[in-house]
């Protein structure tokens, strides 16, 4: 199956990298997408201890690190499979893999902090109360 996705930036016309248009040829498959174009193409996974098990990645997200179970296997895995790292969560305390990669002082993970009132979607609200 084929299809074409448009996207926009709807944050007030200030488009950024994540946010740029995306005009594509997208084949869809069950946790797989692929660029028909470029051959490029976007593996889904769950957090589990097998997670990209055999596969190699340049780039990998983990989406909600804090609140994986098993975190570390699965950190484990993750780092086996993929070159580069994203963890993308929030602490949840300080008791979790993520909060200890993100607050421990001997750390190499480099932060990035977005607070969520900078999402163009969900500021909509904030937006309006300013205005």
């Amino acid at each position: 199956m084929s299809r074409k996705i448009t996207g926009r930036s709807r944050d007030a016309g200030h488009p950024t990298p994540l946010l740029r248009p995306l005009k594509a040829d997208l084949a869809f498959k069950f946790r797989y997408i692929r660029n028909l174009l470029s051959g490029d193409y976007l593996v889904g996974e769950n957090a589990h201890p097998d997670a990209g098990r055999g596969g190699t990645y340049k780039i990998g997200i983990w989406d909600e690190a804090a609140a994986s179970e098993k975190s570390g296997r699965v950190i484990m895995a993750f780092h086996q499979a993929c070159h580069s790292r994203v963890y993308n969560s929030t602490p949840r305390g300080r008791g979790n893999l993520f909060a200890r990669l993100r607050f421990d002082q001997e750390s190499t993970v480099k932060i990035v902090t977005l607070h969520w009132s900078a999402h163009p979607e969900k500021s909509q609200g904030l937006r309006k109360k300013a205005d």
